[in-house]
């Protein structure tokens, strides 16, 4: 069997999880293949999903669609969180723009375009 790694967004991520379960062991119960499936998810995803109530993978699956944003949002912040702090590291103004009245450029002296 070749193993493939996996990837893209939650929804696809439980349903090839489903698929490679169901190629290793043919004859599981659904609570078993829920919990397996679940095991892989964030944390903030299995907290909100409410397993007792779940009867089919399906279901599972259902669920997941529905709390999709919620990984895509964390993601989003940690992307706006480290845009913000790189800005915050190029503060101060570069020497060369302003000792040949280029105006303030605020990037690093290496990248000057008007170094010598």
């Amino acid at each position: 069997m070749q193993y493939k790694y996996l990837s893209g967004s939650l929804l696809e991520y439980s349903i090839k999880k489903e698929k490679l379960l169901l190629q290793i062991r043919k004859t599981i119960d659904n609570d078993t293949l829920i919990d397996l499936i679940a095991m892989g998810l964030p944390n903030e995803i299995i907290e909100k999903i409410d397993r007792e109530k779940l009867q089919r993978p399906k279901d599972l699956h259902n669920e997941i669609g529905k709390l999709e944003y919620l990984a895509t949002k964390k993601n989003k912040d940690t992307k706006k969180t480290k845009l913000s702090t790189d800005n915050k590291k190029n503060k101060t103004p570069c020497k060369i723009c302003k000792d040949k009245e280029k105006g303030t450029g605020f990037h690093p002296e290496d990248e000057c375009w008007f170094k010598d």
